[in-house]
């Protein structure tokens, strides 16, 4: 830290000498893994000296400036206001998907920014879309939510295409990609939303989601399900619908998705993998391969993903105990889930 600290003071406010800026650059923030608890000894510490678009590129590496243990990035303070301002209006409509795929490197950095510690900040400019940011933090939880779920969406479209192909290896391939994707929504709707695959367990660990469902990830990942269990992949698609409902129920109002406790254990149920719950600030749907949306209520994703529990007269009990709703009225909606397709009993 000390080594971020002597270089933005070199480049910040003509450093020791109280000059003009070097290079454009108005302020600077640390990010990275250690920042949230993630980092280990290898880590390396993110640095963003933050300029104007007048000043040149923006968001591009500075190796001049990188070290061994620093990463330097040059970017945009504009930039970096019109992606608060992004946030600010909050969780993405229905009509907005394009431009929620596209800005996937400025929400990675937006994550980082919230996370930050600000270097230095001569304008105060910085702190106050730090400031800003925080305020938003729930319009960020469920952009990274509804991020994430497209993102298991097409997977599971090409899982769905290469079942039907009978190509079971990149069946197996995209089905832990669906997964992957899920996780990242689970997590983000527990409040942990910094990036990068590779903190996905450190952040499970810590997320305070209960036991049955972190082995259950685990067990999804890295053991190998027989191909005579079910179809293969089959169980991670399942696990995968289950992550996101609990996202988009308990985790996008409040960072509360870690209270969701359903997981996936009976062989006589099956959740349809052509059906995945996607929310919007303005619609909740359940999305099918074909394309077709279904109008869903948040009770009635919640009904749907408990169904993994086991039989019908089980997840009735279950969810009409949670949500204190008349059991005969459960039942009814879960004889409508059943009607769709959306998730199968067997004997």
């Amino acid at each position: 830290m000390n080594q971020a600290r002597e270089l933005v003071t070199s480049v910040v406010d003509g450093g020791e000498h109280g000059g003009e800026p070097a290079g454009g650059i108005v302020g600077a923030f640390a990010s990275g893994s250690q920042f949230v608890g993630l980092g280990n000894s290898r880590s390396n510490l993110n640095v963003y000296l933050v300029g104007r678009r007048a000043d040149g590129p923006a968001g591009i590496p500075d190796r001049g400036l990188s070290t061994s243990a620093l990463d330097v990035e040059r970017i945009d303070l504009d930039a970096l206001d019109d992606g608060v301002a992004a946030v600010e209006r909050g969780a993405p409509r229905a009509g907005d998907i394009t431009a929620l795929l596209a800005h996937r490197a400025t929400r990675e950095l937006l994550v980082r920014f919230h996370y930050a510690e600000i270097l230095a900040d001569p304008g105060g400019q910085l702190t106050v879309l730090k400031k800003r940011l925080a305020e938003a933090e729930s319009a960020l939880r469920q952009q990274l939510i509804c991020w994430h779920t497209l993102q298991c969406v097409n997977f599971r479209d090409d899982y769905i295409g290469a079942v039907e192909a009978g190509d079971r290896d990149t069946a197996e391939a995209n089905s832990g990609r669906i997964l992957t994707a899920a996780l990242q929504a689970f997590l983000a709707g527990c409040g942990e939303y910094y990036a990068g695959d590779k903190w996905t367990w450190a952040k499970l660990r810590r997320s305070g989601a209960g036991r049955d469902l972190v082995e259950a990830a685990r067990a999804a990942t890295f053991t190998s399900v027989p191909a005579t269990a079910r179809r293969r992949g089959e169980h991670k698609v399942e696990l995968a619908q289950v992550l996101v409902s609990a996202a988009i129920t308990k985790g996008w109002d409040a960072p509360a998705a870690a209270a969701w406790s359903a997981v996936p254990r009976a062989e006589r149920v099956t959740l349809s993998a052509a059906w995945f719950p996607v929310r919007f600030a303005d619609r909740l749907t359940m999305d099918t391969v074909e394309k077709a949306q279904t109008s869903i209520s948040v009770q009635g994703v919640e009904l749907w993903a408990s169904s993994v529990r086991g039989g019908p007269a089980e997840v009735v009990d279950h969810v009409a105990a949670g949500l204190g709703a008349p059991r005969a009225e459960v039942a009814r909606y879960l004889d409508t889930i059943v009607g769709h397709g959306m998730v199968s009993f067997h004997d």
